[in-house]
């Protein structure tokens, strides 16, 4: 059977009910879908800032022991070129303990700036 003309009021509103849902719950799956991929981007980006941040301090370690390496053979050259003169050779001391310290405080501002984060 078809009917013809309007249908009854109360079919119209629960037709429109049941659109009403259908769109919404598209929209809410697209808003979570979205939602979820700018988490991603996120993360994503922290990750990759927090492995630059590795990369310059395994940079940084690096660079000072080759300085330190330098320093050292420069004085065993020192050193032999004193005693070929005749003369003594006195080292110069390296100030270890501001390495240490530079270090730990690298150190400890990294999971402080991750924290923040």
């Amino acid at each position: 059977n078809v009917m013809m003309g309007d249908p009854p009021a109360s079919i119209k509103e629960r037709t429109h009910a049941i659109l009403l849902k259908e769109k919404q719950a598209v929209s809410d799956a697209d808003f979570k879908k979205k939602k979820d991929e700018e988490k991603k981007k996120l993360e994503a980006a922290k990750k990759q800032k927090q492995l630059e941040k590795q990369r310059a301090l395994v940079l940084k370690r690096q660079k000072k022991a080759a300085e330190k390496a330098r320093k050292k053979l420069e004085n065993v050259r020192k050193r032999k070129e004193a005693e070929a003169k005749g003369e003594e050779f006195v080292e110069e001391e390296e100030p270890a303990e501001d390495d240490k310290e530079e270090d730990e405080k690298e150190e400890e501002e990294e999971p402080a700036a991750m924290d923040e984060e």
